[in-house]
């Protein structure tokens, strides 16, 4: 295998670059030591998936390292599309107000839907924007197309804290307006 096809991966818990993550003898394998902090380079490989996102979901960095620089990310799409469904789901019932006797229109939750892909998108060319002012050769170096899917992944990831939304969509009548309003501004702005 030549180097650029090699994959590049870290180790998880500082960040270091590193060849492998597993070493293959004659009959076992075996995870590979990071050579700056002699830890584990990725105790997440043998890890579930579900374990993997329960960690990000209680921020911790070094699933996050796994989830964007090692790890296979074909669940979390499924799972990026669940939060956003979630959300317009939210957002359109909060645009509906209380009126709990009328029927969802399905107009208003696509419309919500197509809000929060173009809101994803915009974060996606802002940050690919700010990426290409502040470290261009570094883009050159990787290549735009692995730094765009770098950025999609890290703002899929980055939303998955909207999950906390599915209690206030569950419980909403057992809650206040205001307890109501200041869950949707926790959930909006701290992710």
């Amino acid at each position: 295998m030549t180097s650029e096809n090699r994959k590049n991966y870290v180790c998880v818990s500082c960040g270091n670059p590193v060849r492998e993550l597993i070493k293959k003898y004659s009959n076992t394998v075996k995870p590979t030591h990071c050579d700056k902090c002699n830890q584990i380079t990725d105790k997440y490989i043998e890890v579930e998936e579900f374990i993997i996102l329960i960690d990000a979901l209680l921020l911790v960095s070094a699933a996050f390292r796994h989830m964007i620089c090692n790890g296979n990310f074909k669940l979390y799409w499924k799972i990026s599309l669940v939060v956003l469904l979630l959300e317009s789901f939210a957002l359109c019932r909060q645009k509906r107000g209380d009126e709990s006797n009328t029927a969802l229109h399905e107009k208003g939750f696509y419309m919500c839907t197509l809000q929060n892909i173009g809101e994803y998108l915009l974060i996606t060319l802002l940050l690919l924007f700010i990426t290409a002012l502040l470290n261009m050769r570094q883009l050159v170096k990787i290549g735009l197309a692995s730094v765009t899917l770098i950025i999609l992944k890290v703002v899929a990831i980055s939303n998955f804290s909207k999950f906390f939304l599915l209690p206030i969509l569950v419980w909403r009548s057992n809650t206040t307006d205001f307890g109501r309003k200041l869950h949707y501004i926790k959930i909006k702005y701290c992710d």
